[in-house]
């Protein structure tokens, strides 16, 4: 099982936002990688998007299924906050900005 860290639901640990970052004129500079469930381990300790419907929702969090995993995504601090309004069958692109956030099965 691969795991990484961070994030926000469009869900996370530590930190992070859902939101993209942008440059000096207002366009969209991000650069993180959009990365398949079952790649996660070349990515740990990176930045990464996922994205893929929610299979169910636990306390603390919910399991996302891309089509290669299913994956363990835990939410805290402020993106807790949006645990409420995700269920399954749910679309969501998540933000992962660390370590120990997103477990692949």
């Amino acid at each position: 099982s691969a795991s990484t860290t961070g994030g926000a639901a469009s869900g996370s640990s530590s930190s992070g936002s859902a939101a993209p970052a942008t440059g000096d004129d207002g366009d969209t500079a991000d650069d993180t990688p959009d990365v398949d469930l079952d790649e996660l381990g070349a990515f740990e300790g990176r930045a990464v998007r996922v994205g893929g419907l929610v299979v169910d929702v636990a306390p603390g969090g919910f399991r996302l299924d891309d089509g290669t995993a299913v994956g363990t995504v835990a939410l805290s601090g402020p993106a807790l906050e949006l645990l409420a309004l995700i269920e399954p069958g749910d679309a969501i692109a998540y933000l992962a900005t660390g370590v120990g956030e997103i477990a692949a099965h």
